[in-house]
């Protein structure tokens, strides 16, 4: 079981309360059979906020397993990472699960300042999520201080792996951090996205504690919430559950809410715990 915020597996959170919440290139690792796709934009321009379009071409599915890019300034630096099952065809509104955009990744790096070149470093690894044969999504990638490229119209793509990535006019977009509407265009992402095919997740989940995006819990404020450790493979399920008091027995599913994040708002106290499903074998 666990709660919004967890340093065991349970920890109340008085949610609330006063206590408040075409310059692309690729590579192949033939070792781990990953592919990278590298961007190798100027890096001249900067904000909070940058999008693009991952395509997966291959008869199955692949797995998004990491995703690199650059900041502007150096210390602790939050950064996130959010999908949307279409493909970005035009101003991709808000970057809010309201409009379809759901948080895959979160973390908190050491940033190193890079206003210069288009070298990246590891904002995201160990990541699962499955792009099906096929499909384009839409892609966000957030930081603090974000660095990216302004671009000349037209549009650029990386090829490898089967997969395509896709950024430039009516697909890049920049700007602040999400919610906010990115109306900067066209931008290019500088970084890179590594994947590799997909293949059914084995053994038994260890989610670990369920973690949010909100260390305060003030009444009125959102929050997302994502498994500590991620599970690999395709065929991994999730469904999110709530709780007044965090015993056991008493945690009821959220509808709808089967995504590997779940966003929400603070409305009262609150626990919740994610079940996750491999194989058919559930860990909370």
């Amino acid at each position: 079981m666990q709660s919004i915020i967890t340093l065991q597996k349970i920890l109340k959170r008085y949610l609330g309360t006063s206590l408040s919440i075409l310059l692309l290139a690729f590579s192949v690792n033939s070792g781990n059979a990953q592919t990278t796709l590298t961007t190798t934009f100027a890096n001249n321009n900067g904000f909070s906020l940058v999008t693009f379009n991952f395509t997966n071409n291959n008869p199955s599915a692949v797995i998004i397993t990491g995703i690199a890019s650059v900041c502007g300034t150096s210390g602790a630096m939050p950064v996130a990472a959010y999908v949307k099952t279409s493909a970005i065809n035009g101003s991709p509104g808000a970057i809010s699960a309201a409009n379809g955009w759901n948080q895959f990744a979160t973390a908190t790096i050491t940033a190193v300042a890079n206003t210069i070149t288009s070298t990246p470093q590891t904002f995201f690894s160990g990541l699962s999520l499955a792009i099906p044969a096929g499909a384009t999504y839409g892609i966000a990638v957030e930081a603090a201080s974000l660095r990216y490229s302004t671009l000349a119209a037209g549009t650029f793509t990386s090829v490898g792996g089967g997969a395509v990535l896709t950024t430039g006019t009516n697909i890049g977009y920049a700007g602040a951090a999400a919610p906010a509407v990115p109306g900067n265009t066209p931008r290019g992402f500088i970084g890179s996205v590594t994947f590799m095919a997909a293949v059914p997740c084995t053994g038994t989940p260890a989610p670990g504690n369920t973690i949010s995006t909100n260390s305060t819990g003030c009444a009125g404020t959102s929050f997302t919430l994502s498994p500590q450790n991620n599970t690999s493979g395709t065929g991994v399920t999730y469904q999110y559950q709530s709780s007044v008091t965090g015993t056991a027995g008493t945690f009821t599913n959220i509808p709808g809410a089967t995504a590997s994040t779940y966003s929400g708002t603070v409305t009262a106290t609150m626990f919740y715990q994610v079940l996750v499903t491999c194989g058919g074998v559930t860990t909370a």
